[in-house]
């Protein structure tokens, strides 16, 4: 069965501002010798700033999670949750199977734009919608479940956003370096070809629906999988949310091996670190989308 998903998660790893040095290409390796900017400089200095100030806050210390409450996941048991995340992502490859037969596109070939949007589109939102029914069902008898939405989920997931960010940004910089040093270059500042096609394409409409589908769609698709269903099956099954926060990441970025290099997965499993752990500690159902949808935003921003 063919998996169809956007991950645009793969601009992780390569589109940091000041990366790319004066003169050099945005698509072609810098050379390995190009010193940091200043930019890079700042980043790598902030992170472990910030990490600092995170664990004198207790919000990153091993037990800061159990400290702040854990998530009321009963009455169901731990594999109706992880059932759950199933649901959803065979809801998505299910429609994106029928939509990508219906366009005619031969098998093994690179879909044209206008296919790649009609097919991610559906995947996310057939995906989404059954998330949505999910969600209700399970919430109604698990009313401390973190399965409820509000508006107010998207300030606060904002700010979770800007606390992890410059810690994603650190480990996009050091994952860059490490790979300059190993091959002796830089990695292509795109990690994924439909950024790169994407980049290629600014003024194309179906571009700006493969970009809003991005941030709109897939966030929640990929959120109601991870986040709410599999990482609260782990989070039942053991009662540590650590456990559930690493095991969940440790999924999300394995499912996105096939599609990026690995110096953009370090990227995502940071991300992920942070998008478990803000849900945890918040225990709303927005926070997790929110944050996931600025990501893709930011990345989609850096391709225009």
């Amino acid at each position: 069965m063919a998996v169809f998903f956007i991950g645009l998660e793969a601009f992780a790893g390569q589109s940091v501002p000041g990366a790319v040095p004066p003169g050099t290409s945005a698509t072609s390796p810098p050379p390995a010798s190009q010193p940091l900017s200043a930019v890079m400089i700042g980043i790598l200095v902030a992170a472990p700033v910030l990490l600092v100030i995170l664990w004198i806050a207790d919000v990153i210390r091993p037990r800061s999670p159990a400290r702040a409450g854990v998530r009321q996941l009963e009455p169901h048991p731990w594999w109706i949750w992880l059932a759950a995340a199933v649901l959803v992502f065979m809801a998505g490859q299910f429609v994106a199977i029928i939509v990508h037969a219906s366009l005619g596109v031969p098998s093994g070939m690179n879909p044209p734009l206008k296919a790649q949007v009609i097919v991610n589109a559906s995947m996310a939102l057939s995906g989404s919608i059954a998330g949505v029914v999910l969600v209700r069902m399970l919430g109604a008898a698990a009313p401390m479940a973190g399965m409820r939405a509000r508006w107010s989920d998207l300030a606060a997931g904002l700010w979770c956003f800007v606390l992890t960010y410059p810690i994603v940004l650190a480990s996009s910089v050091f994952a860059v370096l490490v790979v300059t040093k190993l091959q002796g270059q830089a990695p292509d500042r795109f990690a994924h070809e439909t950024l790169r096609e994407l980049a290629a394409s600014p003024g194309d409409p179906w571009a700006w629906g493969l970009r809003l589908t991005a941030i709109l769609l897939v966030p929640t698709f990929e959120e109601f999988i991870y986040r709410i269903g599999l990482q609260s099956a782990l989070l039942k099954a053991t009662g540590r949310p650590w456990v559930a926060i690493i095991g969940t990441s440790a999924v999300f970025t394995a499912a996105h091996a096939s599609v990026m290099p690995i110096h953009a997965l370090a990227v995502i499993l940071v991300l992920s670190l942070g998008i478990g752990l803000a849900y945890e500690r918040t225990k709303r159902l927005g926070v997790p989308i929110a944050m996931h949808a600025m990501f893709n935003l930011v990345n989609v921003l850096m391709a225009i």
